[in-house]
């Protein structure tokens, strides 16, 4: 599953999770921009970057980001799955600045230094 050259990522991964059901961290992370453009949010972005796996390697990972004055909050709508399917319990992935991180919440260590922005 993936976007043809050129295509709209957000719209792509959103539209297949919404007729699918399902869908990997991009899907989850692009219906969660999707709904909040709906919801009247203006600055949404979808993130695609990487984050520390298990194995000791980063791994592909989609999260969003939503300007709310002049914060950058990030939401992980990935979280909520992992902590409901794994025996490792998180913090929540909702409404975190990356100031958060490493400091005792929880929260994945997103690797900030190669991300893609995409706004929704």
């Amino acid at each position: 599953m993936k976007p043809k050259k050129g295509q709209n990522q957000v719209e792509y991964y959103a539209t297949y999770g919404f007729k699918n059901g399902k869908g990997d961290c991009y899907v989850m992370a692009a219906t969660f921009c999707m709904m909040a453009k709906v919801k009247g949010y203006k600055n949404v972005k979808m993130v695609k970057g990487t984050v520390p796996q298990a194995n000791g390697r980063n791994g592909a990972h989609g999260w969003c980001e939503i300007k709310i004055g002049k914060t950058v909050y990030a939401y992980d709508p990935n979280f909520a799955y992992t902590y409901r399917n794994s025996n490792v319990k998180h913090h929540s992935g909702y409404k975190f600045t990356y100031k958060m991180l490493g400091k005792g919440f929880g929260l994945y260590k997103y690797n900030l230094k190669k991300v893609k922005r995409i706004s929704c």
